[in-house]
Order: structure tokens, then sequence, then C-alpha cells
């Protein structure tokens, strides 16, 4: 059900032809036009892609290197993941609970 959704966020600066995705996300993201963002589709993946050349002089990553370096140092990254959970509180679900805890006694009756 709607209960169970899986989330993760990751930001990585990818070359054309990075294995790690499929040929379909370059072909997606070749639409996108420079300088402008997209959002990318492939089954329950999600892609929020801002497509720039790093090779351009007026590129926005040549213009905030230093800050876009610092971002993805340890300790600064460490602080915002910190920071932003922080800013979340966890409310308990009681319905998606109830059916965990129905379906391990069903699994340990079934084991009996």
């Amino acid at each position: 059900g709607g209960d169970e959704v899986r989330q993760s966020m990751e930001t990585a600066v990818i070359a054309d032809g990075d294995s790690r995705y499929p040929a379909e996300f370059y072909t997606a993201v070749q639409t996108i036009a420079e300088g402008k963002a997209g959002v990318c589709v492939f089954g329950d993946e999600i892609y929020l892609v801002y497509r720039v050349n790093v090779l351009s002089d007026d590129d926005l990553f040549k213009a905030n290197r230093a800050a876009c370096l610092k971002a993805v140092s340890e300790p600064y990254l460490t602080s915002e993941i910190n920071a932003m959970c922080n800013a979340y509180t966890s409310v308990r679900k009681s319905g998606a609970v109830q059916r965990c805890y129905d379906s391990v006694r069903e699994g340990r009756q079934a084991a009996k």
C-alpha cells in the first residue's frame, strides 16, 4: 500500500555515459536545455536534473565552484544532513504498525 515509500536524495555530477544510469536517462537529459531543470521518470525512480556544461565560461559550477566543493565536504555535509533530520518529526502511523505486527504474528504462527 501507500505506507511503503522509499525515499532518497542524492546530488551528483554525472558525466555522459556513466554506466550507473540507463541509456534512456541520457536521452531524456538531452531534451533538457543547458542551464534549465527537468524531471525524468523511469519506473519508480524520479530524477530532478539541472543540466549544465561544466566547461562553458559562464557556467553555474564555475561561478560557484568553491561553494559546490564546500557543500560536498564531509563536515559541512554532515552538519547539513543533521540540520535537515532535526527539522522533521516522526509520526507513528498506527495502521501501518499494526499491519507489521500482524504480519510478524502470522509468520510466527505459520512457522509453528
